[in-house]
């Protein structure tokens, strides 16, 4: 009776805790979408580098990341993860990357999207050598491969979320005159993939592994699938501004 009461006392915290992801995820994807819209239509901005709410809710996606994480990479992993995800938001906000990558001329959004990829591309490669050198360094190797994944998952998590960044930007593009067929179909395309990744984290959540002792690793596995959402942004905006 007594192992009946506790196997019903911890499917219970489970369902709970898989509610509670669910809501983190459902209530990140609105505040991203609202905002991206409200900046889209308030300002009809054209320059990306006007996006800076977005990116301040990036920042706090990387901190429920980094404080209620659900990956076994331990402290050293999230320190690496966190200074990629900074790298990457310091890509967007500063228009410098693009004009020393692409010069100053061209469209400038097009410009800083490409920048953005260029310096994604580099941090990508750093997070990979970085994370496989930590984990050849320890003396114990057990769940090596669990532990580099876990890494690598938690800095590409980072680096991607900066991607809603250019969310008005893209929203502008069709609000600022007739929508295209190219920015209906990479709009749909978006939704899409943010549906995705939201039944995903779904079934993330129902496998979720945390180490003993995380605080509330619901509320990270919830907006991990957002995070790695960003990603499609910048790619929709590209294939926008050069169709």
């Amino acid at each position: 009776m007594g192992d009946n009461r506790q196997d019903a006392a911890r499917e219970a915290a489970a369902q709970e805790g898989a509610t509670r992801g669910l809501l983190a995820t459902g209530a990140a994807y609105a505040v991203l979408a609202v905002a991206g819209v409200a900046l889209a239509a308030l300002t009809g901005m054209s320059d990306t580098r006007m996006a800076w709410p977005m990116l301040v809710v990036a920042v706090a996606l990387m901190g429920v990341l980094a404080r209620c994480t659900p990956l076994r990479d331990g402290v050293p992993g999230r320190v690496v993860a966190l200074a990629c995800g900074v790298a990457s938001a310091f890509a967007c906000a500063s228009p410098r990357l693009g004009w020393m990558l692409f010069g100053d001329g061209g469209d400038a959004a097009l410009r800083d999207v490409e920048a953005w990829f260029a310096a994604v591309g580099g941090l990508l490669v750093v997070l990979v050598v970085v994370s496989f050198g930590r984990q050849m360094a320890r003396e114990e190797r057990s769940n090596l491969i669990r532990g580099l994944s876990h890494s690598v998952l938690d800095g590409i998590a980072m680096i991607a979320a900066t991607g809603w960044w250019f969310l008005p930007g893209l929203l502008a593009a069709g609000f600022a005159g007739p929508m295209s067929a190219v920015w209906i179909v990479a709009c749909v395309a978006l939704v899409g993939v943010a549906v995705v990744f939201a039944v995903a984290g779904a079934t993330w959540l129902t496998g979720m592994d945390a180490e003993e002792g995380a605080l509330h690793p619901e509320l990270g596995m919830g907006v991990l699938p957002v995070m790695l959402c960003g990603a499609a942004v910048p790619v929709a905006a590209l294939i926008v501004a050069i169709v």
